[in-house]
């Protein structure tokens, strides 16, 4: 008993000059230390009681003295203060174990209502910093891309007679990945994907000219901002689609067939669902050189 009521009015002495004034991280981590050798020293097993009981919270709460659910809270608040005040900014290992460390002694010492109403506000304050934090840290990624897509090709047939529009609608399918970079909030993404299509075209008079399983290969990039919603669930995006592609159009002898523009381009609304820990449906529908593209697939993460 003597030993615990020295072991208390040395912790009580101690913790008071750290509150003091704020402290570095090099003196947090060495009054942590200290702390935690002398829990080790003198409240070794009345530890090990708890910790057993923390990890289960299965069977009676066990009782341990009031210098324990000290030292508990101070340890709560010391790891505490190092994930609030020190953070990496990338949300490290180092940080995480602040945190973790903080939230598990600090639970500790609300079992025994020890200080209740300040172990109840450090929580809630380390709760909301890591949900704040977590958010506004941008991340980088990688996802695989699959979707049907269709689109109106738009071309020139050009002869004596004039100069005709001619669309050609292309169905097919494209492959590719897409690299994201962004936050809870908000997302960069750019898409390169590889398509094979096909379809017919014709004059409005198919006598001039008139052509079956017209191919098409190419790649479609876009650049897109998405604005997340539902915290990740879904996702609202504006694009700028670009499409690099060959036409296997046949020129009649007298005529002769182009596409209206060499590189078309235009201006998309995305949408995004997620559907699986790491797939989510993906659609798109844009405005091109004066026609419609619109696609239908899947994205998953690598």
């Amino acid at each position: 008993m003597v030993i615990k009521i020295i072991f208390a009015t040395l912790l009580l002495i101690f913790v008071s000059e750290t509150f003091a004034q704020r402290t570095s991280k090099s003196e947090l981590d060495n009054k942590i230390h200290k702390i935690e050798v002398m829990i080790n020293q003198r409240l070794k097993r009345e530890k090990a009681m708890l910790d057993r009981y923390l990890q289960t919270k299965k069977g009676r709460m066990p009782k341990v003295s009031k210098g324990l659910q000290r030292s508990y809270y101070y340890l709560g608040a010391f790891y505490g203060q190092l994930y609030g005040l020190f953070p990496s900014g990338e949300e490290s290992q180092e940080d995480f174990k602040n945190y973790t460390r903080s939230k598990y002694y600090l639970e500790g010492a609300a079992l025994y209502e020890y200080e209740i109403d300040n172990v109840e506000s450090m929580l809630e304050k380390l709760e909301s910093t890591r949900s704040q934090r977590t958010k506004l840290i941008s991340t980088r990624k990688w996802r695989g891309i699959l979707q049907y897509m269709s689109y109106q090709e738009l071309a020139l047939l050009k002869d004596a007679a004039g100069e005709e529009k001619l669309y050609s609608p292309q169905r097919g399918m494209c492959a590719g990945v897409q690299w994201a970079y962004g936050n809870t909030f908000s997302e960069w993404t750019i898409d390169g994907c590889v398509y094979v299509a096909s379809g017919n075209v014709s004059a409005t008079n198919s006598a001039r000219y008139s052509q079956d399983g017209v191919n098409s290969l190419g790649v479609l990039l876009k650049p897109t901002y998405w604005r997340l919603l539902s915290e990740g669930e879904a996702a609202i995006g504006f694009g700028v689609p670009v499409l690099i592609r060959s036409m296997d159009y046949t020129n009649p002898n007298t005529a002769k067939v182009e596409p209206r523009r060499p590189v078309p381009f235009g201006l998309s609304v995305d949408g995004r669902w997620k559907v699986g820990e790491k797939t989510h449906l993906i659609s798109s529908m844009a405005i091109m050189d004066g026609s419609l593209l619109w696609s239908l697939g899947l994205a998953r993460d690598f």
